[in-house]
């Protein structure tokens, strides 16, 4: 009898720890975490079985885009290069920095933790899923395989983090619409750019958008739980001033 009882207790433990870990995110953030998965694995599964190679989505992109050279300018340049891999571990490290400054440890470890992984997982997907870039005589061809965009899943990836940090740290008002804006524009930004570039097919960006969002979320759970570990090692209750605030 004392034994049921110890295990009914446990299994409410467990129960009410797996829910403080999935609880709080705002539900938009699930919603939308939920739909890039879905979108990742679904383009995933086209480009792995049948290339996308002839899709009239894609192919009807790239060729407009080719006719109007204007999309290639500098401009261009300059905002991809947001999504470059240094320029987002510049940014990541600033991030980092204003977290540590403030104390908010658990969430340096959540964005750390998805900056480092994306660079890990981007060039494996891209090698699994073999996709060749778009290819036209007067633009040099980048050497890589294309599926999912890195630039794109690393402005995600980021500025995501961002957006989840502007929206459950800063108080509402300007700042936290300004962070927010600011951030969607930049991962739009790049986006845009790596097709105007003819770096990528809109589909390679539609799939760095999806994983860079489902990596944020995997993300999100693992700082999260990392939290509950450590309040659970300190013998300091989930509910406790240990415990921080985020996605709350």
């Amino acid at each position: 009898m004392m034994k049921n009882r110890i295990s009914g207790d446990r299994g409410v433990a467990w129960l009410r720890e797996w829910g403080a870990l999935f609880g709080g995110i705002p539900r938009w953030a699930w919603v939308w975490g939920l739909v890039a998965s879905c979108v990742f694995l679904h383009v995933g599964v086209l480009v792995a079985w049948c290339g996308l190679a002839e899709n009239r989505l894609d192919q009807g992109v790239a060729q407009w885009v080719h006719g109007h050279a204007w999309l290639r300018g500098a401009w261009a340049v300059q905002v991809t290069k947001l999504g470059d891999g240094g320029w987002v571990q510049r940014l990541c490290g600033l991030t980092l920095v204003a977290l540590m400054v403030v104390r908010r440890w658990d969430e340096a470890t959540g964005v750390l933790l998805a900056v480092l992984g994306k660079d890990l997982l981007v060039g494996r997907l891209q090698q699994f899923y073999g996709r060749v870039r778009p290819d036209f005589p007067d633009i040099d061809k980048i050497a890589s395989y294309g599926y999912p965009s890195g630039h794109t899943s690393g402005a995600v990836v980021l500025f995501a983090a961002w957006i989840l940090l502007a929206w459950t740290l800063c108080p509402k008002g300007r700042l936290r619409q300004g962070i927010i804006g600011l951030a969607v524009v930049c991962i739009l930004g790049v986006g845009i750019t790596r097709v105007t570039l003819l770096a990528h097919w809109v589909t390679d960006v539609v799939g760095g958008i999806g994983f860079g969002v489902s990596w944020s979320m995997f993300c999100i759970l693992g700082s999260r739980r990392l939290t509950q570990l450590r309040s659970r090692f300190s013998q300091a209750p989930l509910g406790s001033g240990n415990s921080p605030e985020l996605w709350k």
